[in-house]
């Protein structure tokens, strides 16, 4: 029961603009917690407050943008693909959503946000 009051609060504090509002009913809305899981919707919250600037919801965005990514790797591991153009157009929107997650966490990052430091950090390793 708590969990649906808090996912209420942060519907219409973030109905009013409030940014901490659209992250934390963007991350209940990804899970499920205290409100029906609807990933689209809190990418759209993630988005709107991104827009302006907070860093935590530029973070959870590229975190979803890059789970995004991953899933699609996982799907492509499970099936053979048959036509040459599929894969280079997959190529292309993987680079592109990677793109996105990589500007999103350096906008982030400006601003110190430990989390986006560390996931741009691990990232950069990683390429």
């Amino acid at each position: 029961m708590e969990d649906e009051m808090a996912a209420a609060y942060y519907a219409k504090a973030a109905d009013l603009g409030n940014l901490d509002s659209m992250v934390n009913l963007g991350i209940m809305c990804s899970t499920g917690r205290g409100t029906e899981r609807d990933v689209g919707r809190a990418v759209k919250l993630w988005s709107k407050a991104a827009r302006r600037g907070h860093p935590a919801a530029c973070t959870e965005l590229a975190k979803s943008k890059l789970r995004k990514l991953e899933n699609q790797k996982e799907k492509e591991k499970t099936r053979a693909l048959t036509e040459s153009s599929k894969r280079k157009e997959k190529e292309k929107k993987k680079e592109s959503e990677l793109d996105v997650a990589m500007r999103l966490l350096e906008s982030a990052a400006k601003y110190e946000y430990a989390p986006a430091v560390e996931l741009l950090k691990f990232l950069q390793e990683k390429s």
